[in-house]
């Protein structure tokens, strides 16, 4: 609940520095992305308006990280969105299109220069970047190949200043949503990802894969289209999907054992699970779960016993519908 009413305040102060578009200038619409805090809880980043801010976790100092005061959003306007904290904290990295393609940016989170700087960039998109652990690395989803312009996402990583890049699972199309993008294992040595087969039973679902990040051992687990999640330890992933005719969630190991399901949500949940992560000990995991009227957030431990719903559904009804409409990643189907 604290976290909700700081959100709030974070939007009142927005408002009140950077109104609005006109009616006419609602070209898109208005979203926010997931706020993200720095590493140290000194501030959080976020996306509004397709341009990102930076504001400090007391409320105060909201600032503008990228884009102009006097244009939040245009027909013509620059897209920023998806940003990443790196794990120094000193810099984000970001999706930046500009017509005609999207681009992977970063941006000094501190100081008086914004200091951007464009990663690897190429005639196709780069998109939805994620930081490794020891922020050496970053990995994204990318239509660099020839064969692949516009159309089909793979996974990549490159070094943090834009070099040594790298395909990762070629065999495998990326998930072109944001609960699509590549996730870290907590070492830095695997990457899990949604994806699917360019042939076969694999093209007709989304499947969870798992690969080292030299691009060994891929492994597909399970059909799932919510964004994994790594255990603390890194010897486990949560995911919410299926696994042969058995749905439900599951927890993996990596020893190539089948996954376990530990909850049965069509029996035990009132929604489905949209999104699902650990507790910093690897106990429990958190669920949260869509519905008509809603969201609720759910509590299990990792073995599948003791679940508790945590918050009603009231606490976190959807909002109005600002604008119809909004712009697409070009190449997406």
């Amino acid at each position: 609940m604290l976290a909700l009413c700081g959100l709030t305040l974070l939007m009142t102060a927005y408002n009140c520095y950077y109104p609005g578009p006109s009616f006419e200038d609602k070209v898109f619409e208005i979203e926010y992305d997931t706020p993200q805090w720095s590493p140290d809880g000194s501030q959080i980043v976020f996306s509004f308006a397709w341009n990102l801010f930076a504001v400090e976790s007391d409320g105060s100092r909201i600032r503008r990280l990228t884009g102009t005061k006097n244009q939040i959003v245009g027909k013509f306007s620059e897209i920023d969105v998806s940003p990443d904290i790196s794990p120094d904290g000193s810099q984000t990295a970001y999706a930046n299109f500009e017509e005609p393609r999207f681009n992977i940016k970063t941006v000094k989170l501190k100081g008086w220069f914004k200091r951007k700087r464009t990663l690897a960039k190429i005639d196709g998109n780069d998109i939805y970047p994620v930081w490794s652990p020891d922020g050496s690395r970053i990995a994204f989803l990318s239509t660099r190949t020839d064969d692949d312009f516009y159309y089909y996402y793979h996974i990549y990583t490159m070094a943090a200043d834009g070099s040594d890049v790298k395909s990762i699972a070629p065999s495998v199309r990326g998930h072109l949503k944001p609960e699509g993008a590549p996730v870290w294992s907590p070492d830095g040595t695997r990457l899990a990802f949604l994806g699917s087969e360019p042939e076969g039973e694999g093209a007709n679902f989304l499947h969870l894969h798992i690969v080292g990040t030299d691009g060994s051992e891929l492994t597909r687990i399970g059909v799932t289209g919510s964004r994994p999640a790594w255990s603390p330890d890194g010897l486990r992933i949560a995911f919410i999907g299926h696994v042969g005719e058995d749905e439900g969630l599951f927890t993996a190991a990596l020893d190539g054992s089948l996954p376990t399901k530990i909850l049965d949500y069509l029996k035990e949940l009132k929604g489905v699970p949209q999104n699902v992560s650990w507790s910093p000990n690897g106990a429990q995991l958190l669920l949260t779960s869509r519905l008509n009227h809603g969201n609720v957030v759910d509590v299990i431990n990792a073995d599948g016993s003791d679940i508790k719903t945590l918050t009603p559904s009231r606490f976190f009804a959807p909002g109005k519908r600002l604008l119809h409409g909004h712009p697409t990643v070009p190449g997406s189907r």
